[in-house]
């Protein structure tokens, strides 16, 4: 069973349980999530953060870079454990040695530790500077949708057959913009099997997470470390997709993996978790 985890629990007990309860049980380690612990700028904080993992190496599975997987193939002759770096992974048990040791070879990770701190807190920064688009999306989530529906979301009740498939042409001009971002992204992308590539999960999720907003608020007045946040959330629930789900201690986080898994198998045909290299195609949705 693997479970892409969030910053928030990569000191929890309850994640501590998980991989003790049997080694069938592995964390999944996203590129984002690495950031996240590395951004402080302290070796200290970095061991704190993999205290726990530290005594399961085995059981930590790294990805390849988000931009790497969103070029990827998955479920055309691509299965979602290509997104896994293999060497990377076994190679986690000699990092977590290194980032402990006092020898030569740790003083050696702590140069390059330097260098991987300011990167990961610059990558951070820039994309903060990057969100003032993000209030005005959710505005025109809220504006897009029928306002019986909006009323509904709101109070926890069943959607219109009218706002759902609002929300269905949304996801997919949402998804289109990602492909279109990169002609990387698109390639080999078809009508059928678009369901199955990350660009398409990253809009799924990034949508939900402005439906949230919507139905808790508007996103008015919030800093841009909350969006900053929801961005890496969204690619975090969007991996998880690909996997058994998510280990999080964000009440957010784990109401959008819930819907989009959801809205993955009842709206767009697809079966939420692990892809296979040939991965059966889901109906046309147009």
């Amino acid at each position: 069973m693997l479970k892409v985890i969030d910053s928030n629990r990569l000191r929890s007990a309850r994640t501590r349980a998980f991989l003790g309860a049997s080694t069938s049980h592995a964390v999944v380690l996203t590129d984002y999530v690495s950031m996240e612990a590395y951004k402080g700028g302290s070796i200290d904080g970095l061991r704190k953060s993999f205290e726990v993992l530290i005594d399961y190496p085995s059981q930590v599975k790294l990805l390849f870079g988000t931009t790497a997987i969103a070029k990827m193939q998955i479920g055309a002759g691509v299965s979602s454990e290509a997104m896994i770096d293999q060497a990377g992974s076994v190679q986690f048990d000699d990092f977590c040695r290194a980032l402990y040791s006092n020898s030569e070879q740790g003083s050696l990770f702590s140069k390059h530790f330097e260098s991987c701190a300011t990167d990961a807190s610059n990558f951070l920064l820039d994309l903060a500077d990057n969100l003032d688009g993000i209030e005005m999306d959710i505005q025109q989530v809220a504006s897009d949708l029928p306002k019986e529906g909006l009323s509904r979301l709101r109070q926890g009740g069943p959607l219109p057959r009218a706002m759902l498939d609002r929300i269905q042409d949304d996801i997919l001009e949402m998804a289109r913009g990602y492909f279109d971002a990169d002609p990387g992204f698109s390639a080999g992308v078809s009508n059928r099997n678009y369901i199955y590539r990350l660009p398409f999960r990253f809009a799924l999720t990034n949508y939900l997470t402005a439906l949230w907003w919507v139905q808790v608020g508007n996103g008015k007045g919030a800093k841009p470390d909350k969006f900053r946040n929801d961005v890496v959330d969204s690619c975090i629930v969007a991996y998880a997709t690909y996997f058994n789900g998510v280990l999080s201690s964000d009440r957010k986080v784990n109401s959008v993996y819930e819907h989009a898994c959801h809205l993955l198998e009842h709206m767009f045909g697809a079966t939420p978790g692990p892809v296979e290299y040939n991965q059966a195609m889901p109906p046309d949705v147009g």
